[in-house]
């Protein structure tokens, strides 16, 4: 299976499921009882029994509930409804939804003529706009306010309200196009620091060049509190794509107590922490700072606990894999193997209910650190088979680097296994891989041709001679390339293959 498949349709009930948060699913099993007083309530057992699998299993509901594939089927399709049905009666704390509908109230009070009312209603609903940024809603809006500036007004009054309506128009046009500007500027930002971090683009000098672009020339370019967050995103976005970690941490650190600072009940920035955080902890943890990520993880903590109940699934999707990122990152610096056995389990359940929403990139690099944590671990049957997983889940993945990274640990692997005679055919499989990717530069091609030398029959003094020359060719490469410390930090190769020198199992 590649990331660019949809889940296939029979399993949307499934996560509809578990997308309910605890108070969707209390209400449901109120609202399914009601319906089906005096009979059996098969769709709740249904429900229940979905709810309790970690992977969508047909032939196990089947089985427990002794049903056919079409009673299946047409229950599923009734349970389904029934679910969709219950969410609507419900109350939500949608914001967007609760200020659509104040709109409408203040559209019905200004064509009833209760003018007063409808000005209070509208004042609050500018607040709230405002807060929220939705500049285009700020916009229709104040288009529709001929009939509040015309009451009780004199004829300069209602000449003075429209000249300052259009000023007010031109505002929120200016605010909006100002927020979509740092939006734009981040997509690019981003998707150019994959390519920088991917090694498709040699040089930093790109991604660099746009600290000088006119957005970024300020704090006060922003011309809105969303559009300042944005500002320091695209900084920390900037450093982090050519590996500066200690700026990035400071414009994630920035731009997450700038958050703080403009807080609403109004607007739910719950998305933005996340982010902010994340780049933070990563960050540091690249430096090796594990003091700093030991403090901010529990603010990350504190963050999920306060929201996670009312989240959607598609956000507690992208929290696993922000968080479980961080974690297996720290795990694999401090070398924690038998704290990353404890969790495991449960990170697995999770990691395949959320696995078809997570972004490619992240879900490369979970299954990345399980097989580094495994191989840390010498479970090295385990590091294996994630190495399987990883390659062949992950082959259309557009960056490549947790693709040769991968390649180059499992050679590693093999190597500590003892099976030499199987990495001359890896390390070609690799090679043609890597080639049809245009993704084989000097450092794999070193250590791809440098391990496939060695062989089963050669002495401990000639395997250690081979593995010098190879040490000596990595070194040079890596002086030459700062930016590609990137494939040693992540796989140690360098320290592992002096290690090999050095006579270490």
């Amino acid at each position: 299976m590649t990331d660019t498949k949809i889940p296939n349709e029979k399993e949307d009930i499934y996560y509809l499921i578990q997308s309910l948060s605890k108070s969707e699913l209390r209400q449901f099993r109120v609202y399914t009882k009601a319906l089906n007083k005096n009979k059996k309530n098969v769709y709740l057992k249904l429900f229940e029994e979905i709810k309790d699998q970690s992977i969508y299993d047909e032939d196990a509901l089947m089985n427990k509930l002794k049903l056919s594939k079409r009673n299946l089927r047409d229950s599923k399709f009734y349970l389904f409804n029934m679910i969709l049905d219950c969410l609507k009666s419900v109350e939500r704390k949608n914001l967007k939804v609760n200020f659509l509908n104040e709109m409408i109230k203040f559209e019905i009070l200004k064509e009833k003529g209760s003018l007063k009312k409808a000005i209070k209603k509208y004042k609050k609903l500018k607040e709230i706009a405002l807060v929220n940024h939705e500049f285009g809603l700020l916009f229709s809006m104040v288009k529709q306010t001929d009939i509040l500036i015309l009451m009780n007004a004199s004829q300069d009054k209602v000449i003075d309200g429209r000249l300052s309506k259009i000023e007010e128009l031109n505002y929120y046009l200016e605010l909006s196009k100002n927020l979509i500007d740092y939006q734009q500027l981040s997509i690019l930002v981003l998707g150019l620091g994959y390519k920088v971090q991917d090694q498709r683009i040699e040089e930093n000098n790109r991604l660099l060049e746009f600290l000088e672009h006119p957005l970024l020339a300020g704090e006060n370019m922003a011309k809105s509190d969303i559009a300042k967050y944005i500002y320091f995103e695209v900084n920390c976005l900037i450093y982090m794509g050519v590996s500066d970690y200690e700026n990035g941490s400071i414009y994630a650190l920035k731009g997450y107590e700038f958050l703080k600072s403009i807080a609403s009940p109004y607007r739910n920035d719950y998305r933005l922490f996340l982010a902010s955080l994340s780049n933070y902890l990563h960050s540091r943890l690249y430096l090796k700072d594990i003091d700093a990520y030991e403090r901010m993880v529990l603010e990350l903590d504190e963050l999920i606990q306060n929201n996670y109940d009312n989240l959607r699934f598609s956000m507690k999707a992208k929290t696993f894999a922000m968080k479980t990122s961080a974690v297996l990152c720290y795990l694999d610096i401090t070398k924690k193997y038998k704290k990353f056995e404890e969790i495991f389990p449960e990170l697995i359940v999770k990691y395949k209910i959320y696995k078809n929403l997570i972004h490619p990139n992240f879900k490369a690099g979970i299954l990345y650190n399980f097989i580094k944590l495994f191989f840390i671990g010498k479970n090295f049957e385990r590091a294996l088979q994630w190495s399987e997983e990883l390659l062949n889940e992950q082959r259309q993945n557009p960056s490549h680097l947790y693709l040769v990274c991968g390649n180059i640990l499992r050679i590693m692997i093999h190597f500590d296994m003892g099976n030499l005679k199987a990495i001359p055919y890896i390390a070609n499989s690799a090679e043609y891989f890597l080639k049809t990717k245009g993704r084989y530069l000097a450092i794999e091609r070193c250590f791809f041709k440098g391990v496939a030398k060695i062989k089963p029959f050669h002495s401990k003094k000639e395997k250690r001679e081979l593995l010098k020359k190879m040490s000596l060719e990595l070194d040079l490469l890596f002086a030459d390339y700062k930016n590609k410390q990137q494939i040693n930090r992540m796989t140690g190769m360098k320290e592992w293959v002096k290690s090999k020198i050095q006579g270490n199992s």
